[in-house]
This record gives C-alpha cells, structure tokens and sequence, in this order.
C-alpha cells in the first residue's frame, strides 16, 4: 500500500516558533552561482499574492521574489538534497551539511520568514498535494528537458488567470557570464519554436520550448530569465 503523504502547511516563522529547526548563521555555501530576480521590472502587478517557487536551495533567489512582490507569500518546493541537484545540474552545488534546515535558517535572517510555507518534497509529489492557484510559479530545479517539461505541465494549470510560469537559465552555457553580450540580451518575445544549437547546449530551452509549442503559447525572455503568460 502507498505511503499516503499529509501537507502540513506551516510558515518558516510557525516552524521557528515550535522549535522545528535549529536557527543556524546565515550561509549561502562556497559557490554562487545565484542570479538575481529581475521580473519586478517585467511585472507591473500589485495584485500578486500567492506564488510558487520550484527549486529554492539556500533560499537567495526565495528572498528576491520576496522583494519584488511586497505582498506575495510564497510556497516554496524542494527535496533539499545536494546528491540529488549534483546529479540534475551541469555547475557545481555549494557544499553544505543540512542544507533544509540553512535554507530555514537563511529565510529567518532575511527577515521573511512569516511569507515562506517550505514544502519538503519533490516538485511531482507537491503537484499532486498542493490544490489552490498561484499568480506565478518559479521553476528552478532539474533543468532536464524532461523536468522542466513535466514542471510546466504539472504547475501551469494550477495558474490564476493572467498568471504566468518563469524560470532563470536561459542563456546558461550559450553566453559566457560575466560578460558584456550578456549585458546586452535585450528583452525578447518568441512564437518560433525550432531548435537550435543553443537548445542542445542547455537542454532548459527544449523543454520550455516543447511546451509552449503545445500550447501555443510566446516564450519571453530576458538576460538570463523566461517566462510563459497565461
């Protein structure tokens, strides 16, 4: 018989306050490979209150969101497990011991820990439990094609309407970073779906592209970020 799996929706601050982690320094580990959210830019929409962060790790991108959208709570989903992202990721993963509960710890110090609900699973098993809407939901985890596919497909009908899926990588491995081609990416909509060698180089853009294809729907990006309105 199937395990059966009970969310327990708590805030980072809940979680705290019961003594459920120990509060450790703030620690982001040895390797930053973080890039720094930007759709406050893209994005002219106070209205945003509950979104959806796929792949949080020690929680810097988490913080970001949080900045851009000053009344947004977010859910945030993660195995929390580096054997798991050194397999899935083609960069280096930070070496930290615990790396659940620094991501606890790391929300606390940001000062936003009463806006983050951890969900301490895989992005398929939180697809399957988590029932409501978000205004957006971040993908950030297995950038496989077939994951971020999957993603796309389990999350993009859990979107409000006028809500949107987005993600970072879109560049990865095509543009060198620091640099200033990058610096100069400018803001792109796309109904072209083909494939290219830019595609093969970060196997992230086949699955996003393969998506949108099927939906019909215009691949925005820009710099290193994606994304797909509903």
């Amino acid at each position: 018989m199937a395990k059966e799996i009970t969310l327990d929706l708590k805030t980072v601050k809940q979680l705290l306050d019961n003594k459920e982690f120990i509060l450790n320094e703030f620690d982001t580990g040895d390797i930053d490979w973080h890039n720094e959210f930007t759709y406050a830019d893209l994005v002219k929409n106070e209205n945003i209150k509950l979104g959806l962060e796929i792949g949080s790790h020690v929680g810097q991108s988490t913080n970001d969101i949080l900045k851009s959208f000053k009344n947004l709570t977010l859910m945030c989903v993660d195995y929390w497990d580096l054997e798991k992202q050194r397999n899935c990721h083609s960069y280096p993963v930070p070496n930290i011991k615990d790396v659940y509960n620094q991501f606890l710890s790391n929300i606390v110090h940001y000062g936003v820990a009463n806006r983050v609900i951890p969900i301490h699973m895989s992005s398929n098993e939180a697809s399957e439990y988590l029932d409501m809407k978000f205004d957006f939901c971040y993908i950030d985890a297995d950038h496989t094609e077939e994951a971020v596919y999957n993603d796309l497909c389990n999350w993009y009908p859990k979107l409000n309407e006028n809500g949107f899926m987005c993600g970072d990588d879109w560049i990865l491995n095509i543009i060198k970073w620091p640099s200033k081609e990058w610096d100069e990416c400018i803001n792109t909509e796309s109904h072209e779906y083909g494939l290219d060698q830019r595609d093969f180089e970060n196997t992230l853009r086949k699955g996003v592209k393969r998506f949108a294809e099927e939906n019909n729907l215009n691949i925005f990006s820009i710099q290193n970020f994606w994304w797909l309105a509903k």
